[in-house]
């Protein structure tokens, strides 16, 4: 196979890969989160009432450096002389615009939707401003020199998602606020180019020729697609926590927990025995913001909130069919264990008012993915899992997700 790709490169391939700022999988990437958040907004209102407060900690000012750094990293790369796709015109003017629409939009939301933050700080949660900024940087660095190296694209997500994880940490959002950020600014990111290329009829977009490292590529993920993903999600189920697998002091009353939708972001080693039959390995971790609400409605307890963890590690199998030459269809079954460190929530004195308790549990579930390659050297792609654990902490969960893949 690699005689045949060589002789397609000294052959003189004309063949280019696609750089439009609107490839097919971009419409998913940013209208997928956008469709979970606003999602998770609509249906959460019980939980928007809030019945209890988050303490705040964390610098949110420090939170706008990994965000911004992909963006910074577009312009140091043009600066030492390394090709991007747009001219140095096209993509000052994309960005100005995209930066315009994403900083609008989220204003826009923040002002009309009015949603208070988990520390009652102020009421503009929804939606994250920090997540679309990290979003809308990481996507500009991938259209403009995602070519050259999937780490680059997989660096800059990695980035975007470490904000995300860092904003819910820190008590400044909850998780639709994150997600619903993401899809604005991926989609602000697009928008500046088409903009920019239709409304200021700035044309400046270079062909990118297909190399052999593109056919390499193309042919490793048609034969034996060996990968490293990283993934984020949101997990959906039944949201209450038993009374037993938690103890209260008198002081705080009666009072029961409630967790939200959850937010998932996992590393996952995919080592093909032959183009369809893998075993993966998967490490991941899961993070729920869990209120101890008053047993009588009428009153609102005073006991604070605070985050639950939960680290999986799991083993499993996945079979994937080829669609065509840049497509994938996989289904997978996997189990392993989970381990949920204990949680203190405070109450008003600053004492521990209820603790949950720690708990290790084994955990088993199944799930489809569909991925699509595209211009960059790696693959994206949307899943689906149940998760069910032998626990009645969290024990059923649906896992709603997107993937970043490259190939080893």
């Amino acid at each position: 196979m690699s005689e045949l790709l060589r002789g397609q490169e000294s052959a003189g391939s004309v063949d280019t890969l696609q750089t439009s700022a609107f490839e097919p999988r971009d419409w998913g990437s940013a209208v997928i989160p956008l469709a979970q958040g606003l999602a998770v907004t609509a249906g959460s209102s019980r939980f928007r009432e809030r019945e209890a407060v988050f303490s705040r900690h964390g610098s949110p000012l420090w939170e706008y450096g990994p965000g911004v750094a992909p963006l910074a990293a577009t312009w140091v790369l043009k600066s030492a002389g390394v090709e991007s796709r747009s001219t140095t015109k096209r993509m000052a003017l994309a960005q100005l615009t995209g930066l315009g629409l994403q900083t609008g939009l989220s204003q826009l939301l923040k002002h009309t939707v009015c949603e208070v933050r988990p520390d009652d700080s102020d009421d503009e949660s929804f939606p994250s401003g920090h997540s679309s900024l990290a979003f809308f940087c990481a996507t500009v660095l991938d259209y403009e020199y995602g070519h050259h190296s999937p780490w680059i694209s997989v660096g800059g997500y990695s980035l975007a998602v470490l904000t995300q994880f860092r904003r819910i940490h820190h008590n400044r959002h909850y998780v639709n606020d994150v997600v619903t950020g993401a899809g604005i600014g991926i989609l602000s990111a697009h928008l500046g180019y088409f903009i920019t290329d239709r409304l200021f009829r700035v044309r400046g977009e270079r062909q990118t020729a297909m190399s052999y490292g593109d056919s390499q590529f193309l042919a490793k993920y048609n034969h034996r697609p060996t990968s490293l993903s990283l993934s984020s999600g949101l997990l959906y189920g039944y949201n209450g926590i038993p009374h037993h697998l938690y103890d209260v002091n008198e002081d705080a009353g009666l009072c029961h927990l409630r967790t939200t939708v959850g937010y998932s972001t996992s590393l996952t080693y995919d080592y093909f025995l032959d183009s369809h039959w893998a075993v993966e390995t998967m490490g991941m971790l899961s993070q729920y913001k869990v209120q101890a609400l008053s047993e009588r409605k009428e009153e609102r307890s005073e006991v604070n909130g605070n985050n639950l963890y939960q680290y999986h590690l799991t083993l499993g199998g996945l079979y994937s069919l080829t669609i065509g030459r840049q497509s994938r269809l996989g289904v997978r079954a996997f189990a392993g264990g989970r381990f949920s460190p204990g949680v203190a929530f405070k109450g008003p004195d600053g004492e521990t008012a209820v603790r949950l308790k720690s708990r290790n549990d084994f955990e088993y579930g199944c799930g489809l993915n569909y991925e699509l390659s595209g211009s960059s050297r790696y693959v994206s792609g949307l899943s689906c899992d149940y998760i069910h654990a032998c626990s009645p902490l969290l024990r059923s969960r649906w896992q709603l997700g997107t993937y970043w893949r490259i190939m080893l």
